[in-house]
């Protein structure tokens, strides 16, 4: 996700950036967050990444539908994956797991 905030969103706007990791503990629950002042995802692009089914990422977001299926074989429909992103601007991710369940 680190990697993809670098060459989809600072790169592409040839100046200097910020990626923002964040990591939080709260409800019984990990936050991880990670966000960039970068080009930001075209709203249509946007939309099938996150409406994507894990084993249907298409050629959009081959690397989110990999993270995707992770987190789907790992913790069932007890993560959260959520892409948010204004285009020309910024991009968060954001993955929501359980803490101490498996």
């Amino acid at each position: 996700i680190v990697e993809n905030a670098l060459l989809h969103g600072i790169d592409p706007k040839r100046n200097a950036g910020v990626i923002r990791i964040r990591v939080a503990a709260a409800d019984g629950r990990l936050i991880l967050e990670v966000a960039d002042n970068g080009a930001g995802i075209e709203p249509y692009k946007l939309r099938r990444m996150n409406e994507a089914a894990p084993a249907d990422s298409g050629r959009t977001g081959v690397g989110t539908g990999n993270i995707r299926r992770r987190l789907q074989l790992q913790y069932g429909d007890h993560a959260r994956f959520r892409i948010e992103s204004r285009h020309g601007y910024w991009t968060k991710v954001t993955i929501d797991l359980p803490l101490g369940v498996f």
